[in-house]
């Protein structure tokens, strides 16, 4: 399959200001220029421990305090409404931290505004005090995740729908709008490939949602392991697709790289990625590098044309 670029809005803020008619304006440019995929970050809020506590990768919060993360769903609302053809993606939603029934209507009203549009980045969450705030226990996401990836897939299938799950349960519920995907919305899992994280990955998801990559060679593993799982699982999906994008080499000083950057892509498409989508943060020092972002998308999309 062609190689797929998205755009990720994380910390547009930032780089671009605080008027979000900015955002919608450069959504409609990328859309224009057709790039594949335009995405928003989630998180509900952050605690002060945040920028201490490390990730699952091992490095603390790269981001600063008072960055704004727009609820998601939200703001790709607003950019269904500028847009016409690019899928419009959450990456990744904090899955346990919203009821499931709550997830599945918001992702279905937003399937049907945009035309069929959604794919849905899910994953467990790390921030304990972002679960505190929202009075939902950390211990036990995993499983939360998963129930809530059902529940999704059955709302969005039929109505009445009913359902039993651990904590989950109706009969005959009519949850409508149906999305126009219906139960086929793509779900990206970013999950890292360990344990029993492989797993959920093979038996739930539609693609695996990584993040940065500094060793092309982390993905081809992990994506073997994914492959065996769904082997003796004995799934074999249509398509499966791999979302990352290369850390950013920054110049002297301190400026953003964008043609050594984007020079680390071919190894990531050998190793199985099928999605590149930097985010306006990382990728850029200021809204005047957005240009030769998108440039820099763009001729990605035609080295890596079928």
């Amino acid at each position: 399959m062609p190689l797929k670029v998205g755009l990720n809005f994380m910390g547009s803020d930032v780089r671009l200001g605080p008027d979000f008619a900015r955002v919608l304006a450069l959504a409609r440019e990328a859309d224009e220029r057709g790039i594949d995929m335009l995405t928003f970050p989630d998180h509900l809020a952050i605690g002060r421990d945040a920028f201490e506590q490390p990730l699952h990768f091992g490095e603390t919060f790269p981001f600063p305090r008072d960055m704004a993360w727009y609820e998601p769903v939200t703001a790709l609302a607003a950019l269904a409404a500028v847009t016409r053809r690019a899928r419009l993606s959450v990456n990744v939603l904090v899955a346990p931290l919203r009821p499931a029934l709550f997830i599945a209507k918001q992702v279905a009203t937003l399937d049907v505004i945009s035309g069929g549009r959604v794919c849905l980045g899910m994953a467990g969450g790390w921030h304990e005090a972002e679960f505190a705030a929202s009075g939902i226990p950390l211990q036990g996401r995993f499983a939360r995740l998963e129930e809530q990836i059902a529940v999704c897939r059955a709302l969005w299938a039929q109505a009445p729908a009913s359902f039993e799950g651990p904590t989950v349960r109706f009969s005959d519920l009519y949850a409508m709008p149906l999305p126009i995907q219906g139960r086929a919305i793509p779900i990206y899992l970013g999950l890292p490939a360990t344990g029993r994280h492989i797993e959920r990955i093979a038996r739930l998801a539609d693609g695996w949602s990584w993040g940065y990559v500094g060793d092309p060679p982390l993905i081809a593993d992990g994506l073997a392991r994914i492959h065996e799982a769904m082997a003796r699982l004995g799934r074999v999906p249509a398509s499966f697709e791999v979302k990352a994008f290369p850390l950013p080499i920054h110049r002297a000083d301190g400026s953003i790289d964008l043609e050594a950057t984007f020079a680390r892509v071919p190894p990531l498409v050998e190793a199985g990625v099928t999605i590149i989508e930097p985010n306006l943060y990382d990728y850029c020092s200021s809204a005047a590098d957005v240009p030769r972002l998108l440039d820099q998308l763009n001729a990605l999309q035609r080295e890596f044309a079928e």
